[in-house]
């Protein structure tokens, strides 16, 4: 039998808990006044421009608070020491523990994986195409167009092939190796 994990905030756990995050006033003015610096910023460029802008302020702020919870945490774990058991609860033996799974391991992209991808980019391609005449039927001819709407259309094309893909490999790979193990356990019993 696997036992789940002790609940937090029991004496076994050894993770500290971080307090709530605190609002201020004062973090409260900063934030309407980026958004007036925000919405200041629409104004005098383009809406898509703004956006961007924005989305890549939001992601920097994301990555310097996760920097910075994470440190906070790292100094606020305690040493490791040796959990005590609960009274009654005799130890976990090996065939209690889950096998040891292979998705954290990297694999080389097979040739499969290629013919996928290179498949998607050129029936991406033909579709960048197909939509690029429908939506500008007159300017597609034009050269400059046409190579836009080719490699948009072959990169998105790619991408999708190659993630779509993987993400099935995946699920194939961890499904394939779970019923191996529930195989392997039923013969135990």
């Amino acid at each position: 039998m696997i036992r789940p994990r002790t609940p937090p905030r029991s004496e076994t756990d050894l993770e500290p808990d971080l307090p709530p995050p605190r609002f201020t006033l004062r973090s409260l003015g900063i934030v309407f006044v980026l958004l007036g610096a925000a919405f200041l910023l629409m104004k005098w460029v383009s809406p898509i421009a703004s956006a961007g802008l924005l989305l890549l302020a939001i992601s920097v702020f994301a990555h310097i608070a996760g920097n910075y919870i994470g440190t906070r945490l790292q100094r606020r774990r305690i040493a490791p020491t040796e959990p005590s058991s609960l009274s009654g609860e005799d130890p976990l033996t090996a065939e209690e523990f889950a096998p040891r799974m292979q998705l954290g391991e990297t694999t080389r992209i097979n040739r499969i994986g290629y013919g996928v991808t290179i498949g998607m980019a050129i029936l991406g391609a033909i579709t960048g195409v197909i939509a690029g005449s429908y939506w500008a039927p007159r300017e597609i001819w034009f050269p400059a167009v046409f190579a836009v709407c080719l490699a948009s259309g072959a990169a998105l094309g790619g991408i999708g092939g190659f993630t779509i893909f993987h993400f099935a490999w995946q699920l194939f790979q961890s499904w394939r190796q779970a019923m191996r193990h529930s195989k392997s356990a039923s013969k135990r019993r």
